[in-house]
């Protein structure tokens, strides 16, 4: 084969490359814009980009859709002295469900396992019955001198992505403890803090990597994430390094993602976005 031959075979696609380009084009849906003529900026920027992007989509409820659709903003800067530290701000226009022009919070990490214990988040001002992180239930109680039975309605806690702004920590002590010493409650705050983990790494992709990628509707479906992350089917492949029983780092972690960004100082050489 020619040089020249070989130049034009490398750009010139196979059909089979020609089909599989056609069927993913089928696929996608191009995101309408047209509503940006008219408009100053792009005022659906961020809340576009977190609605296409599968894995912060996964935590979105009902709720919590049309609230994040009044989102104009998101900032995230990350730290790794004295203490990785990863932390997220939104900005919302005026909307009828809080009072807060900004929402924040930072996750915290321990330095030696680079995972979250603890979130120091915001104070929501919810306004009358839009919370979507707390629903509410009727009761029946019944006085047992009396036999009187009353309806009383209580507050309680629903998944919600706005969760991820509530303080927590993790409890003292919880990696000494036995099997048989776990506590429920203490077991719910350790799993609150790996979302938050997560949540918190994918929300700061986005910001300095994915944002025009999930805006557009070109990032990645779940399926495909998840696929991803399981590897290769095939389990009769050996390692010839030997790493091959080696777990791999959880994602990112606090100061995960962004390995290089980050100035002598400690902190990151800032990605900004409009």
């Amino acid at each position: 084969m020619t040089s020249l031959e070989a130049s034009v075979s490398g750009i010139v696609k196979s059909e089979e490359e020609k089909q599989a380009d056609e069927e993913e084009e089928k696929a996608h849906t191009p995101t309408d814009v047209t509503h940006l003529k008219a408009a100053p900026g792009i005022p659906d920027y961020w809340a576009k980009a977190i609605k296409n992007h599968a894995m912060l989509q996964s935590v979105v409820t009902d709720k919590d859709g049309p609230i994040l659709e009044k989102l104009t903003k998101l900032h995230c800067s990350q730290v790794k002295i004295p203490q990785p530290k990863l932390s997220v701000t939104m900005t919302f226009a005026e909307n009828d469900f809080f009072t807060n022009t900004s929402i924040s919070f930072e996750a915290l990490a321990d330095n030696d396992t680079n995972q979250t214990i603890e979130v120091v988040g915001t104070t929501i001002d919810w306004k009358e019955g839009q919370d979507p992180t707390k629903k509410k239930v009727k009761k029946t109680q019944k006085n047992k001198k009396t036999g009187e039975k009353r309806v009383i309605v209580k507050s309680i806690p629903c998944d919600s992505f706005f969760n991820l702004f509530e303080s927590k920590k993790e409890p003292e002590g919880i990696h000494e403890r036995d099997e048989d010493e776990a506590d429920s409650d203490d077991d719910k705050i350790m799993q609150q803090l790996e979302e938050a983990h997560d949540i918190a790494n994918d929300l700061y992709d986005l910001y300095t990597v994915d944002a025009l990628e999930f805006y557009l509707g070109f990032g990645p479906e779940l399926d495909g994430l998840l696929d991803g992350a399981e590897g290769p089917e095939s389990g009769d492949d050996s390692d010839e390094d030997g790493d091959g029983d080696k777990p791999k780092p959880k994602k990112g972690g606090t100061g995960g993602p962004t390995e290089g960004k980050v100035g002598p100082d400690g902190k990151p050489e800032d990605c900004k976005q409009q």
